[in-house]
């Protein structure tokens, strides 16, 4: 078994805080990682519960629903930290149903889409490692993994 994992639930957590700590110099709350029978997957939009269920699927992922980072207003959807990379220092998950092309287009459009330019842009900034599921990826994982995705 991977040392990580040998791990107790809070010790993972307090692990990887500390890591990306130490890369960032920023405070990340992580939480308690999502479990299959997890209450907080009821108040997830469907697509990000689908994602969710699709991720626990694969034990090596461990998977922290809305993460909390110091001095950022948005709170990104995920944090997944996977095993088998001990040296990687994991991903914040950014999923939205709007195409990439209307986010990209400097905000223009809805005040949603603006809200979620904003939200994106400040991710990027920040300089965290981050990945941004646009409804095109989603549909393409739909396609290929889970016809039940959103």
């Amino acid at each position: 078994m991977d040392p990580i994992l040998e791990l107790e639930k809070p010790t993972i957590t307090n692990y990887l805080e500390e890591r990306l700590f130490e890369a960032f110099q920023t405070s990340v709350e992580l939480g308690s990682p999502l479990t299959e029978e997890d209450s907080r997957m009821i108040c997830m939009p469907v697509n990000e519960r689908r994602f969710s269920e699709l991720l626990l699927d694969f034990p090596q992922l461990i998977v922290f629903p809305q993460p909390v980072i110091e001095s950022m207003v948005q709170i990104p959807d995920f944090y997944i930290f996977n095993v088998k990379n001990g040296f990687s220092i994991g991903k914040f998950v950014e999923i939205t149903l709007f195409p990439r092309e209307k986010i990209s287009n400097n905000g223009k459009g809805s005040k949603g889409i603006k809200r979620k330019h904003r939200q994106i842009e400040a991710f990027r900034s920040s300089g965290l490692p981050f990945v941004f599921l646009y409804r095109e990826n989603q549909e393409r994982m739909r396609e290929a993994l889970c016809s039940e995705l959103f």
